[in-house]
């Protein structure tokens, strides 16, 4: 049944072209993160300050920026940076809002009520402004930036994570693991 499911997944993937095409510029894109110290023709910080603000040539395919750096270079390198930064914030916001969503979700009450709320304020916030209010409070700093970018999409992962808890929290089997004596961390997990 698995299997069949699966196959079935990948036949529709395959059958969008768009999705394939999306697929393909991910995986090149963290080729390229991956390959950076390989492929960079250049150092990224490397500075020749004879070709400052050069076109793009056989030398510098993308030209160079104002301290005579290799465009090229600095963006194969930043895209590690992008891809860290991406993956680090998302699974942040997603660890603690599949959490929070969760735990509101399955008691219910005035705790759902709260986290619920304290969501949907979060949520009247543009992504961008709230991760600018949180990295104000936090300071400077890449690590805090991940942590910000990470707090702003904590609401909409838990009102994801919510969802679905609410509509399987009355279920049978959730009702006879109460009733062996399952503690509510073992049901929730």
């Amino acid at each position: 049944m698995i299997l069949g499911t699966a196959d079935q997944l990948l036949r529709t993937f395959a059958r969008n072209r768009i999705a394939c095409v999306g697929l393909v510029l991910v995986c090149a894109i963290v080729l390229v993160g991956a390959l950076a110290p390989w492929i960079a023709p250049y150092d990224p910080v490397e500075q020749h300050m004879g070709d400052r603000l050069a076109p793009p040539s056989r030398t510098y395919p993308f030209g160079t920026d104002g301290y005579g750096r290799a465009l090229l270079s600095r963006i194969l390198w930043g895209s590690r940076v992008s891809l860290v930064a991406g993956l680090a914030s998302v699974g942040f916001g997603m660890v603690f809002g599949v959490a929070f969503g969760v735990v509101a979700g399955y008691k219910g009450g005035w705790l759902d009520n709260v986290v619920m709320r304290a969501a949907d304020i979060l949520m009247c916030f543009p992504t961008f402004l709230l991760g600018l209010m949180v990295l104000t409070v936090l300071g400077a700093g890449f690590y805090k930036l991940i942590i910000a970018i990470g707090i702003a999409l904590v609401p909409r992962f838990a009102r994801l994570a919510r969802a679905p808890t609410v509509s399987v929290r009355e279920r049978d089997f959730i009702t006879a693991s109460r009733a062996i004596g399952q503690s509510d961390p073992a049901i929730i997990a």
